[in-house]
């Protein structure tokens, strides 16, 4: 080095979030089309969970969450999975939607179980609802927010992150520093711990415009009496398949439409008490999310059965309608061979 120089500057740094450990580890900024595989399910979370309307759909993205996840944001300071899931709930209400795009990255890897990940994105939010009234045309259509988001990943076991889980997320507006600190922890509770707490009390009223949220007798019962229903229409077609089949086929198809009726009555049974058995659990555990996938599973079981049941009633009628003819051509042959005997022994 020649006397007298001062050494090379580093080369700067692109703008973003002050994180300390990615400042020095140099981390430079990538498209976010080269993410590893890996990180991708917690960009999924985080845009799921923007892009979210209903609680059910909020709840789902937010088990890529961590319970205690901490979510620091300019304008709050929020604690807590459910208390998370809540204030991003309450915040659709405010605008029609909402629309993260990531697009570029950077990402240190701390150690085998955490790492950061950093991310420019630009957020779309179109904040016209129609309970603003006449106001809501003074809005406009669409607002673009550039912001960034710094998150604290806990790697899990599985190499694919299906295991992986948000323990922080720091978020900063490109042109807002935010408010101080203790504002934001001051406005966190009613922003987020808050409507968490209160959620029995408000979860009635939103119910109205959010099924999700109605009670799970409402989505069981509805989920049960449609069981019955296609349980009661297969044991009918079944019924009249087996008196059709037993008197198309003699003997034999009567017995193969014996057999089918009772496992079209067993299948109609069984598809009436799994319907019973999910409407029930949905009662005792008492979770609005329950009553939703219990009946949709309830409904799928239903189909799922009574089709089963009109396969073995279809084969039933096959399997009785071709029994005769094996018999016909049976005893065609033996004729045949008879009539060669005959001509055999003549010579």
């Amino acid at each position: 080095m020649v006397a007298g120089a001062s050494p090379a500057a580093p080369s700067p740094l692109p703008p973003g979030l002050a994180a300390p450990r990615l400042q020095q580890e140099g981390a430079g900024w990538r498209d976010v089309g080269l993410l590893p595989r890996r990180y991708v399910r917690a960009v999924d979370t985080i845009r799921g969970l923007a892009s979210a309307r209903l609680m059910s759909e909020h709840e789902a993205w937010a088990r890529g969450l961590h319970a205690g996840v901490e979510w620091d944001a300019p304008t709050h300071t929020i604690r807590g999975r459910s208390a998370v899931v809540a204030a991003v709930y309450w915040f659709k209400w405010a605008a029609a939607g909402v629309e993260v795009q990531p697009q570029m990255y950077r990402l240190v890897e701390l150690s085998p179980r955490r790492s950061l990940l950093e991310l420019a994105l630009a957020a779309h939010l179109r904040p016209r609802r129609p309970w603003w009234g006449p106001g809501a045309w003074a809005l406009p259509e669409e607002v673009v927010v550039r912001a960034t988001d710094l998150i604290h990943v806990s790697l899990g076991p599985s190499p694919d992150g299906s295991d992986d889980v948000i323990t922080r997320i720091q978020g900063t507006l490109d042109n807002w520093g935010g408010l101080p600190w203790p504002l934001c922890w001051l406005l966190g509770f009613p922003l987020g711990s808050l409507p968490a707490a209160t959620r029995p009390l408000w979860a009635p009223l939103a119910a109205a415009f959010d099924p999700s949220l109605r009670p799970p007798s409402q989505h069981a019962a509805a989920a049960l009496a449609a069981a019955r229903h296609r349980a009661s229409a297969t044991a009918s077609a079944a019924g009249e398949l087996s008196g059709a089949t037993g008197e198309a086929g003699g003997e034999a198809g009567a017995k193969v439409a014996e057999g089918a009726d009772r496992v079209a009555h067993a299948a109609a049974r069984a598809a009436e008490g799994a319907s019973a058995a999910l409407y029930r659990a949905g009662e005792a555990v008492g979770l609005r999310g329950l009553g939703v996938e219990a009946g949709n599973v309830a409904e799928r079981a239903a189909a799922a059965v009574g089709s089963a049941a009109e396969g073995v009633g279809a084969a039933a009628e096959r399997l009785a309608g071709a029994g005769p003819e094996p018999a016909v051509e049976a005893g065609t042959a033996q004729g045949k061979g008879k009539a060669r005997g005959r001509q055999g022994k003549g010579k």
